[in-house]
């Protein structure tokens, strides 16, 4: 078995079996390692570079004055008219909760660990 890198569009090979999985597509901007055999592609496991718009920060005295929203409003018509695939966001805040949940977003019930 061999250990190959997959970058750039090389990456989008991985394409057919991520849809047949049900997974967010993998961009040039992804990186994967992948094992490879002669029937073909074993395994592969990817990095993805997943934009995280936060945070979100109002001056106090601003607060509550609908400012808020219309950055988050903002920063959603960005993602959407870039076709950004998938993002998250760390909700922290009730605040928070309730501008993912207006979006549209999706709790993840699945445990969810992070390296600092």
């Amino acid at each position: 078995m061999k250990k190959v890198w997959l970058l750039g569009e090389d990456i989008l090979v991985l394409n057919d079996v991520i849809e047949r999985e049900g997974w967010t597509q993998v961009n040039t901007s992804n990186v994967a390692v992948a094992a490879v055999d002669r029937d073909g592609i074993a395994g592969f496991h990817i990095l993805r570079t997943m934009p995280h718009p936060e945070p979100l920060w109002i001056r106090p005295d601003k607060r509550n004055t609908g400012l808020a929203e219309e950055l988050a409003n903002d920063m959603y018509n960005f993602l959407k008219d870039t076709n950004t695939p998938s993002y998250m966001v760390v909700a922290d805040t009730p605040e928070a909760v309730k501008l993912c949940e207006h979006f549209g977003m999706k709790r993840i019930e699945s445990p969810v660990y992070l390296k600092v």
